[in-house]
């Protein structure tokens, strides 16, 4: 189905700043020390979480998970459009909700903090790719910004979702917000996760 939606805020800001976190640790601007960083860019958010449900399956089976402990994920979603940087309470699918993790809240909170001034809100349940990690039992949250002053979490998947919804001093805030939690981690496994929803390719 033709969609009129740029799809700029839903995701393609939260794409573009895990692209340029990538590149910073590629050149040696972000400090990853023991950790190990992932950067996980899936498709099939929309059709019941597929890319990230793949990923999932196939790297952290249940009761394995196959990576060294302590591991945890930040998924950007509505990430780059105006307002203060807010987190999903709970992420999940009906009835199965999963609160995200009390401790990564408040280091992101911390972080966020540190680098716009302004305490993290708590914001509305979400489905979206942290279920499926959550569901594995991996420290998990959600992060938006809430797009208040603006359209706040409405118009998406329309020409709303357009270029001047933009906010690029909010991407590089949360971009200067992820690298000081990478650079506060002694040693883990970081997820950091966004959804290609307008590419017709499965990735994971």
């Amino acid at each position: 189905v033709e969609s009129p939606s740029l799809g700029a805020v839903d995701d393609a800001a939260s794409v573009a700043i895990l692209i340029d976190l990538a590149k910073d640790i590629r050149d040696g601007k972000v400090t990853t020390a023991d950790n190990s960083v992932t950067i996980l860019l899936t498709s099939g958010e929309e059709v019941n979480l597929l890319g990230a449900l793949a990923y999932v399956n196939e790297f952290l089976p249940t009761g394995n998970i196959g990576r060294k402990i302590p591991a945890m994920l930040i998924n950007l979603d509505l990430v780059g459009q105006s307002g203060n940087l807010a987190y999903a309470e709970s992420n999940g699918v009906f009835l199965k909700h999963y609160p995200a993790d009390i401790m990564l809240v408040n280091e992101v909170g911390k972080a966020w903090q540190a680098v716009s001034g302004k305490p993290i809100e708590k914001g509305e349940k979400s489905t979206d790719d942290a279920a499926c990690f959550m569901a594995k039992g991996i420290p998990s949250v959600t992060i938006y910004n809430t797009g208040i002053p603006g359209q706040g979490l409405g118009g998406y998947h329309s020409s709303a979702d357009n270029m001047q919804r933009v906010d690029l001093n909010n991407m590089a805030m949360v971009l200067a917000t992820l690298t000081r939690i990478i650079n506060n981690k002694s040693t883990g496994f970081i997820y950091f996760s966004a959804s290609l929803f307008y590419l017709h390719a499965a990735l994971y």
